[in-house]
């Protein structure tokens, strides 16, 4: 009967040698399997590996499309992420030598990349070879010298898919001949790194997608880990197996999802706490300059003056506004010019609209006699079909290489600005330098226009009023002729300006008034420009508006910080003209002239005394709700950081505290730690014993808490005989004891968490009471009688564990019955 109590022991090496060679043999060859080695197969570890490697490639390679127009380019991009880690991964599955594997990946990249040519080639641009060869040599200038969204075309797409599959071969040879798979990843990072910097500031922050490389990049090193970890894992039971892949897995997907958590809260506010933003790499590359046929447009408006019949273009249109034709930017004092810094443009072209409100208009041209390069178009053009152009970010202007014909047809998507004229009275002037350049003069301005613009400007307070004062003064004063000869040099303008009607100044067509406009502006201060296009036309009987010659006019704008650039009109119609273009009848244009009145005469007759309840207040008031918003998200984003790390410091110190109770190098602080584990459990399940009671006492009342079950929860009588050992006879115990009394501990709080109701379990790790109880459990204040054995802990003879057990079956039934006497 003693031996049967005997607990079961490894056999020890002597033990071994005696069960013969075969046993040993056994032995060996189990201890000494071989780990994987770089010219093994490829492996299921391998092929994770792959997958992972794929799926940040595709991340990186979307950080791309970010400033592309449509998802084509990401299609293409996943291909090429997939391909480049599939060929890789076949090649080296064939063990191949590595040069053989680069050559066969780079070839395979050229016909993908030829393949792309052919996808993105537009009809009559030329053969597939010539542009695959133009788009090697010059895919990043095109992109970096195209406006955003860039179109997929094949000088755009060429490079991005050249940095894919270069990171795709590069990753996938370190990752499988190496079997290093963080030195694999660093290959998609690099993409990354190459594609934030070719996008730079032309697109916002993306924390979904940083948050989603780091997840995939962290669940690739998680099932990919190094084989020796599994080879040691074979080499052990399959319980434990079990145990280490569950707590590996709780481990690190609470790990992932902490740095989740972080990167989503405390990212935006570390991003806000630096006002530098990334430089753009297109202010590097200047576009290429367009050679225009013509360089100033406005010499046209006087013979159109004369000829008001003639008809050069049809428009359908859902709204009738004013057409833009071109921008003219900088003034010579002989000339104004535009700019010639025009970007390839695709059908889709880039925002640059900064007025709150908008209207979408549609438009559909057809060209009949107006020629030239620029495309008319309603401003702020969004979208533009049937038709290649080049687009000025900076003006909005568009040119076609072609140049118009007539029959010529393409469509037009804007989005015009509307302005609150009502509320340009408080609009500033913008401080940035590339807005301050529009209000250069020439340095030998007359000095008869310095002062009449000074004269003009005298009464106004705001940058818009002093705009509205010139407007007005052109509107009241002077003439429109149509005879009048063309010019706008300085000279021209003082004769304009500064003579009197009746020796024949003060008379001139659009061309005279917008640039005296202009100049006046810039003399003011204001940055200003001219542009020249038509008005919305007369309309058909199909539906559509017939522009004229004598729809062709020019109008000065001015910028305005938070609205941009905001037209004036200071030219009058011709005094035989009292028709109104449709696109000044609107309500809207109507609306704009009654308020512009109302400006004026305030300004003719001002208010000294001004309200004490201005708008001033209710400035200060929506500012300061503004900040009491912004610090209220503040406080509730730290709040939630608070509460997510304090969860956190919960569940890792429970899990540091059951670590270091249980895996004691102390035997005693073990048997301590055990019975501390399962006092927190019986607390946590709503059953604190009582302090009287006895060890064997409180196994018996441990046993009897979940009583609707069938099976009954695992005893702890082995535990509370150790327990009492500790205390009475430390001497007494061994490692096989202890080990038993924490497994005992551990199944019995495994086993009661379980049978707890749903949402007690689900809180169970996240409860911190244990941590707040641990210095309370009474023995865990009393001092642990230190074992006298050493430290490495050798595996008691059966001789040992033979004479512990006689010794400990009396000492056990006494401790019991006087427990339980107690």
């Amino acid at each position: 009967m003693v031996a049967d109590t005997v607990p079961h022991q490894l056999p020890s090496r002597q033990e071994s040698s005696q069960h013969g060679p075969a046993t040993e043999a056994k032995v060996d060859r189990h201890d000494t399997a071989p780990l994987p080695t770089m010219t093994d197969a490829l492996t299921g570890r391998d092929v994770l590996s792959a997958a992972a490697l794929a799926g940040l490639l595709i991340i990186a390679g979307s950080a791309f499309t970010r400033i592309y127009s449509g998802s084509f380019l990401l299609f293409l991009l996943a291909g090429a992420a997939v391909l480049s880690v599939a060929a890789s991964a076949s090649l080296r599955g064939l063990r191949t030598s590595l040069l053989a594997s680069i050559t066969v990946s780079i070839v395979v990249m050229v016909g993908y990349l030829v393949a792309a040519v052919a996808w993105t080639r537009q009809p009559g641009t030329g053969s597939v070879g010539a542009l695959f060869l133009e788009s090697i040599r010059n895919s990043g200038a095109q992109i970096l010298t195209s406006t955003i969204p860039v179109m997929p075309t094949p000088q755009t797409v060429v490079l991005p898919l050249v940095v894919v599959w270069i990171a795709g071969l590069t990753g996938a040879e370190l990752t499988l001949r190496t079997r290093t798979v963080l030195a694999g990843f660093v290959a998609p990072a690099m993409a990354y790194v190459i594609a934030l910097v070719l996008v730079g500031p032309n697109a916002a922050a993306s924390l979904p997608l940083a948050v989603a490389f780091a997840g995939v990049a962290a669940l690739g090193l998680a099932f990919s880990g190094d084989p020796t970890i599994s080879h040691v894992l074979r080499q052990l039971g399959a319980a434990s197996r079990k145990a280490f892949r569950i707590r590996r897995a709780a481990i690190g997907g609470l790990g992932l999802v902490a740095l989740m958590l972080a990167t989503l809260v405390l990212a935006p506010t570390v991003v806000g706490l630096s006002d530098v933003k990334p430089r753009d790499p297109r202010t590097r590359i200047p576009p290429p300059e367009q050679q225009l046929p013509e360089s100033n447009p406005l010499g046209r408006l006087s013979g159109w003056a004369r000829a008001p019949q003639q008809q050069l273009f049809t428009v359908e249109t859902n709204v009738p506004s004013r057409i833009r034709w071109v921008t003219l930017t900088d003034y010579n004092g002989l000339s104004w010019l535009p700019g010639s810094e025009y970007r390839s443009a695709g059908s889709v072209l880039p925002v640059s609209d900064q007025s709150p409100n908008s209207t979408a208009v549609n438009q559909e041209y057809t060209m009949l006699t107006l020629d030239g390069v620029w495309l008319p178009a309603v401003e702020q053009p969004r979208q533009v079909t049937d038709v290649r152009v080049s687009y000025d970010p900076t003006t909005g202007s568009l040119v076609t290489a072609e140049g118009l014909r007539t029959g010529l047809q393409y469509d037009v998507r804007s989005r015009r600005p509307d302005f609150n004229v009502g509320k340009l009275s408080d609009a500033a002037l913008s401080d940035s330098p590339d807005i301050r350049r529009y209000a250069d003069v020439p340095s030998n301005l007359p000095d008869g226009i310095v002062s009449l613009a000074t004269s003009v400007i005298a009464p106004a307070a705001t940058p818009y009023n002093r705009a509205l004062l010139i407007e007005q003064f052109l509107l009241r004063n002077f003439t429109f002729t149509p005879e009048a000869s063309s010019g706008h040099g300085l000279a021209n303008l003082d004769f304009f300006l500064t003579v009197a009607k009746e020796q024949g100044g003060q008379r001139g067509t659009s061309e005279q008034f917008a640039t005296a406009f202009a100049l006046l502006a810039r003399i003011a201060g204001l940055p200003s420009r001219v542009s020249v296009g038509f008005h919305a036309g007369t309309p058909q009987s199909d539906g559509r508006f017939m522009v004229t010659a004598g729809d062709a006019f020019a109008w000065p704008e001015v910028y305005f910080a938070g609205y941009g650039w905001v037209p004036f009109d200071p030219s009058p119609r011709p005094n035989d003209d009292t028709s109104i273009p449709p696109d000044q009848a609107t309500p809207e244009a109507q609306q704009q002239n009654r308020a512009k009145q109302d400006q004026l005469r305030e300004l003719e007759n001002p208010n000294p005394e001004p309200s004490p309840d201005g708008p001033s207040t209710g400035t200060r008031s929506q500012a300061t709700g503004e900040k009491i918003l912004n610090i209220g998200m503040l406080v509730g984003i730290g709040l939630v950081a608070l509460l997510v790390l304090g969860i956190l410091a919960v569940v890792f110190g429970r899990v540091l505290l059951c670590r270091r109770r249980l895996g004691a190098a102390d035997p005693a602080q073990r048997v301590i730690g055990a019975w501390a584990h399962v006092a927190d459990a019986m607390r946590l399940a709503r059953h604190r014993p009582p302090p009287h009671l006895a060890a064997h006492d409180v196994a018996d009342m441990a046993a009897t808490l979940t009583p609707g079950h069938r099976q009954p929860l695992p005893s702890l009588q082995e535990l509370a005989s150790v327990v009492n050992a500790v205390e009475f006879a430390p001497g007494l115990i061994f490692r096989p004891h202890v080990d038993q009394a924490v497994a005992d501990a551990s199944e019995y709080v495994r086993e009661l968490q379980r049978r707890q109701r749903w949402f007690r379990r689900a809180l169970w790790p996240l409860r911190p009471g244990p941590l707040l109880w641990a210095r309370s459990h009474r023995l865990e204040r009393e001092r642990a009688v230190t074992v006298q054995r050493p430290p490495s802990w050798p595996t008691p003879s059966p001789q040992e564990v033979l004479n512990a057990q006689l010794v400990w079956a009396p000492l056990r039934s006494v401790h019991t019955t006087s427990d339980k006497a107690r």
